[in-house]
């Protein structure tokens, strides 16, 4: 068997000290924008996710497509580029893991958006 792959590009003491800071920390320290590099690295952690928890992800976007249609029938689907749309949903845990490495889908509303649109089975 192989190694199992890293949702993380970084090394481990780039990953050691990206843990000590804070929140709002990680999130200034970060520069540019999100890439296809983001794209591939969600991916994978999506994925690993998935099968470490034996399909929760999966169950848990299906209830939030179920959510979705619901409101949807009612007219209240709104465009992502709408401001008061910028509404996603994840399981706790893999909020925390993802809050690690791409902080600023949280604190800068051009990286939600680009999240949104690039990962819509998260949105509320």
């Amino acid at each position: 068997m192989g190694k199992k792959p890293r949702a993380s590009k970084l090394s481990d003491s780039d990953e050691a000290s990206l843990a000590k800071l804070s929140r709002k920390e990680r999130s200034l320290a970060v520069s540019g924008v999100p890439d296809e590099t983001d794209v591939a690295g969600l991916n994978a952690l999506f994925e690993t996710y998935d099968k470490c928890t034996s399909g929760r992800l999966r169950r848990f976007l299906d209830e939030v497509r179920l959510e979705r249609a619901l409101n949807s029938r009612d007219g209240n689907e709104k465009s992502v580029d709408s401001a008061e749309n910028l509404a996603f949903a994840m399981p706790q845990d893999l909020q925390e893991e993802v809050e690690k490495y791409w902080p600023t889908i949280w604190t800068n509303p051009e990286h939600l958006r680009w999240f949104l649109k690039k990962f819509p089975k998260f949105r509320r």
